[in-house]
């Protein structure tokens, strides 16, 4: 009697909590079926099938007070792991992704060629091509890590790509030496609950950047040092203000917040941005730096669990941007072909550049082709960026074949 009495009772809680996830989200999922009915009338059933069961996993009634609930738990039991060992902790507080297998396309030397060609196919004969090497969340001999545990380790592989781009004479800037030469405190580069580089790091990178295409190509940027001294630049730091990516499956009970420090440059400049999002949808804004750049809901008051402080640089990264300095029409003309990186160091580089325009391959809703883009624009600068987590096909889907 005892087991039917259950069973009634669970499944009495099943109904009603799915009564409750459909009646709190009838207008959002009256929208998704919609969605799903056309991808499906254009015999999209795939795609139809997997849009809906992201929308079923996202719209769960209460679904981050069941995680909090969880890490409070795991936090209890003093866990280094959550979900299965899908994200592990370090002795330090920060979470990473597990790599129990290595899942990474071995394409390099088809990736470098790849490079190689956008370099050579350029139409400005005299443009520099150079790659961008992130410094990754696992840093040897700095992270320190509980016995047992696979934090995922990217240095073998960028190691092995890097010689194949120098093979294919394909400029690079390894900031996983540069940055770490600057300042070794991990605290100050990363998040402890995010993979993304902090705004301290990004604006080394920043910096990086301008030494290196100075000292390579002699660009001769920000001759007096100006924009390169963070003492011209306004500091303000958010205190436990926001999670990133990897706590949101962890809960805050389980992970803590993060601190945020926003730099802003003291000269403000004039400048505009524009970003195409998809299909009619497009986003122009124009003024001063943190007018044209800065997205201020981000940093006031961003979703806990949804938004992160550090999209508050021109925000979620689109398929396709341009950022324009109207007060320096004879700087250089950048194109950025990159991942989720590198958004805050395009800002302060806008300072020394005419313009700035940024490709994301990975994006869906790109909707022009990069080889043209490419052949038909006159840049001086290619700068080509990607975590290794995106050497994929994806990614590298420019010049596959010789031209």
């Amino acid at each position: 009697m005892r087991k039917y009495i259950f069973c009634v009772i669970f499944l009495f809680s099943i109904f009603a909590y799915s009564f409750i996830n459909i009646y709190s989200n009838k207008d959002k999922l009256k929208a998704e079926i919609k969605e799903c009915i056309s991808l499906i009338e254009k015999e999209e059933v795939g795609s139809a099938i997997n849009s809906f069961d992201e929308y079923a996993k996202s719209s769960l009634y209460k679904k981050m007070s069941f995680i909090e609930m969880y890490g409070f738990f795991q936090k209890l039991l003093y866990k280094n792991e959550i979900n299965n060992f899908e994200y592990v902790k370090d002795k330090d507080g920060f979470l990473h992704f597990t790599e129990f297998y290595k899942g990474i396309e071995n394409d390099y030397d088809k990736y470098a060629r790849q490079v190689r060609r956008l370099a050579e196919n350029a139409k400005n004969p005299n443009c520099k091509t150079i790659f961008v090497n992130p410094l990754g969340l696992y840093i040897e001999n700095i992270t320190r890590i509980n016995d047992g545990y696979n934090p995922a380790k990217y240095d073998k592989e960028q190691d092995e790509f890097l010689f194949n781009l120098y093979e294919n004479n394909v400029k690079v800037l390894d900031t996983r030496k540069t940055i770490l030469e600057k300042n070794k405190n991990k605290e100050e580069l990363f998040y402890k609950t995010d993979h993304h580089w902090t705004t301290q790091a990004e604006f080394y990178a920043f910096c990086d950047i301008v030494d290196y295409l100075n000292e390579n190509f002699d660009a001769n940027l920000d001759s007096d040092y100006y924009f390169r001294d963070i003492n011209n630049y306004n500091l303000k730091l958010y205190k436990n203000s926001f999670i990133g990516s990897l706590a949101r499956k962890a809960g805050i009970i389980y992970s803590g917040k993060d601190d945020y420090l926003f730099i802003e440059p003291k000269e403000q400049g004039k400048f505009s941005y524009f970003a195409h999002i998809k299909d009619n949808v497009e986003i122009s804004r124009s003024g001063s730096f943190k007018d044209a750049f800065i997205v201020e809901k981000f940093l006031k008051d961003p979703d806990t669990y949804t938004e992160a402080k550090h999209m508050a640089y021109i925000g979620e990264i689109s398929p396709y941007e341009v950022l324009k300095n109207e007060g320096n029409s004879s700087g250089p003309k950048v194109l950025f072909i990159r991942d989720s990186y590198l958004s805050a160091s395009m800002c302060f580089l806008a300072n020394l550049c005419s313009e700035i325009h940024s490709i994301w391959p990975l994006s869906e809703n790109l909707n022009f082709d990069i080889e043209e883009f490419v052949e038909e624009n006159d840049f001086d600068y290619i700068i080509v960026e990607a975590y290794p987590g995106n050497f994929n096909e994806e990614f590298f889907s420019f010049y596959k074949e010789a031209k």
